[in-house]
């Protein structure tokens, strides 16, 4: 299985507050005064090397750290079939590269070829495991569970793109991005939908007198198949 590292981040959100941003300040000076005085010749690199220290050492004396979070992004589906077939995929690349940076042309498409069927195999191989890992998943849910509150929750995360859910069209063709619009536009949609007649040549309908009494019935007329055939 894939190891999940435990990551602490810098509570920087706290520097709103007004006590926090002066002890932050006070922090920050000190451990800037105790810094050696920068050569007017020094790389800009090395000067926010010196920065960067007594920025991050006084951002976590006074805002603190959050707690260590183990994430695990992607990764329940895993297993040493994936593991396997994504180091081959990775080994055979690395090959290819070394291959087309030495100028080894012949040796280079032939490493790629290799690279390119390794890296089919990992896509069938992360598939097959996919797979079986949501048929498990779903074998368990119960609906009485909690559980299936999490999954819808998971999907409906998955489902959005990087900037949030998809923006839909009104009826004037125009995108709608905020949730306001997007509800507009599909109270629009559904106003519309069979309620609004479409266009059809009404003109030509052959007129037909009513008829008096109740509707025919329905009946049901069984054919039968030819001599030759069977059913």
């Amino acid at each position: 299985m894939k190891k999940h590292k435990f990551i602490q981040r810098i509570r920087s959100w706290k520097l709103r507050k007004p006590s926090v941003c002066e002890e932050f300040h006070t922090i920050f000076k000190e451990k800037v005064a105790t810094t050696t005085s920068v050569d007017p010749m020094t790389s800009v690199e090395d000067v926010w090397a010196r920065l960067k220290a007594p920025l991050l050492e006084a951002a976590g004396k006074s805002c603190g750290f959050s707690k260590g979070h183990q994430w695990k992004r992607e990764t329940w589906w895993w297993n040493d079939n994936v593991e396997d077939a994504i180091s081959l995929k990775r080994a055979r690349f690395k090959v290819y590269k070394s291959l087309n940076k030495a100028n080894k042309t012949e040796e280079a498409k032939k490493a790629k070829l290799a690279y390119n069927e390794a890296k089919r195999l990992a896509k069938h191989t992360v598939w097959l495991a996919k797979s079986a890992a949501e048929k498990e998943t779903f074998a368990n849910i119960s609906p009485n569970d909690s559980s299936i509150f999490k999954l819808a929750k998971q999907m409906d995360k998955t489902n959005q793109d990087v900037v949030g859910e998809k923006c839909v069209r009104n009826h004037d063709g125009e995108l709608s991005l905020c949730d306001e619009d997007k509800m507009k536009a599909w109270v629009e949609h559904y106003s519309r939908l069979l309620n609004v007649e479409f266009e059809w040549p009404c003109d030509q309908l052959p007129e037909v007198p009513p008829k008096a009494g109740p509707p025919p019935p329905v009946t049901f007329h069984l054919q039968c198949p030819p001599k030759n055939e069977v059913w």
